[in-house]
Parts: C-alpha cells; structure tokens; sequence
C-alpha cells in the first residue's frame, strides 16, 4: 500500500499530508519517483556493482543531481543492510 500500487478499501492513509484516496495516476507515478524506493524481494540489483552503484544507477535514471540525497540514501541502506 506505501508504494501505490494497492489501494486501501478503507480508512485513510496520507502522503506529505495529502489523502492518498484523492491521487490520480499521475500524483502516484510522482510519488514514486521522487519520495520511495522499491527493492523487489530477490532484490534485482546488478551483482557486478556495489550498493552504493546500484542506488547509483537508480537515481541517475530519475536524474537526481542532488549529492546530499545520493548520499543519505547510501548511508540509510547501509544501516538497513547492517540491521537486518
């Protein structure tokens, strides 16, 4: 449901305290690209490259120039991948 690609049959939920209940095709697809990121559950990542290659190439497709973004979603990964 987080990602937008279930929708709740009840209840509410909000995004930047927007209703999701009120989003078109479009609010979702921004959404998506600039706040969230998915990892399939076999995670899909180029095993030749590193974590941070692969958050890399993510970002760059998006055309994300923002290094201090690049970087913290670097330094969250790693801290997820050192948890779990």
């Amino acid at each position: 449901m987080l990602a937008g690609l279930d929708y709740q049959t009840d209840g509410s939920m909000y995004v930047d305290n927007f209703d999701t209940q009120y989003f078109d095709d479009e609010d979702w697809n921004k959404y998506r690209k600039e706040t969230i990121a998915l990892i399939s559950q076999d995670y899909n990542l180029i095993e030749s490259q590193s974590v941070y290659e692969n958050i890399m190439w993510g970002m760059n497709l998006n055309n994300s120039d923002n290094y201090k973004l690049k970087k913290k979603r670097v330094t969250e990964t790693r801290r997820y991948k050192n948890t779990s």
